[in-house]
Parts: C-alpha cells; sequence; structure tokens
C-alpha cells in the first residue's frame, strides 16, 4: 500500500511539473526572438531559403564623419556583393567596394566581407536588410529592396 502512494504521489508531480513546464516554454519561447530564430531554421525556413534575397537594396547607415552614408548594396546568387557608399557632407564621389558574403548557421543574417578586410552584418527580412549595429550602439538601419520594374512590351 505504500509503494502505492509514493507511486501515485510520483505521477502527480511529475504530471504537474510537465504541465507548468510547457506554459512557462510557451511563454519564454514566444518573448525571445533567438529562440524563434533557431526553431524557424529548425524546421528548414529561414532568410536565405525562403525569402528572394537576391538584388539591389538602398538606405542610409550611420556615419561618425559625415551628415548621412548613403548606400546601396547588391547581392548576387553566388555570395559575391558590391557596394557603394557615399559621404554626404564630406564628398559625393562614390566609394566602390565588393567582396563575398557569408550566411550566419541560422540562416537569418549575412555578414559583408570585403577583399580590405572591413565587414558588416545585415539581418535578411522580407524586401529589407537591417544593419546590425556594434555593440552598445543604438538606432536602426534599414536598406529597402529595389523592386525591378517589369519590362513594357514594344
Amino acid at each position: 500500500m505504500r509503494r502505492f502512494s509514493y507511486f501515485l504521489l510520483a505521477v502527480t508531480v511529475l504530471l504537474y511539473s510537465c504541465e507548468t513546464g510547457n506554459s512557462n516554454d510557451s511563454e519564454a519561447s514566444s518573448s525571445d526572438s533567438s529562440a524563434t530564430e533557431q526553431a524557424t531554421a529548425v524546421d528548414g525556413h529561414d532568410s536565405q531559403n525562403s525569402l528572394d534575397w537576391t538584388g539591389k537594396y538602398t538606405g542610409t547607415l550611420p556615419c561618425d564623419d559625415c551628415d548621412e552614408l548613403q548606400a546601396e548594396v547588391t547581392l548576387e546568387e553566388n555570395g559575391r556583393y558590391s557596394r557603394k557608399l557615399i559621404y554626404k557632407g564630406k564628398s559625393n564621389t562614390p566609394l566602390l567596394s565588393a567582396g563575398m558574403f557569408e550566411w550566419n548557421e541560422a540562416g537569418s543574417a549575412i555578414t559583408l566581407k570585403s577583399f580590405k578586410g572591413n565587414v558588416q552584418v545585415f539581418k535578411v527580412g522580407e524586401n529589407k536588410l537591417i544593419y546590425q549595429m556594434p555593440e552598445g550602439s543604438s538606432g536602426e538601419y534599414i536598406l529597402s529592396k529595389v523592386q525591378e520594374k517589369p519590362e513594357e512590351a514594344v
């Protein structure tokens, strides 16, 4: 009889802990964006294989020594990129660079690596690149995808 009581108590505790653990886990995962990215990558859907990310993106990026940094980034299917930067308020001559980019393990962000060794990280979203600021910096900078116009019939 005593064994049965211990068994019943153990089963009750186990069932109760599983039930409360699930609700806490679901609340934690809904508020944790990194958990969402990991879950997305696990089921095979991520920015790398689910979005049409190739193409040209334009917008502004932060600039320490100029008024505004106008950026144009073009991503190619083969892992290459080209970038044009214009330092407004300093020079109107575009600075051109090119290199390779790599996807992170989750397939949600890319790292642009220039041939000169410069690195920039962007999170890839639907028709946008979101510049990932260095730690301790604030602000959000988005490059929007340039939509190609369909060619008109002659």
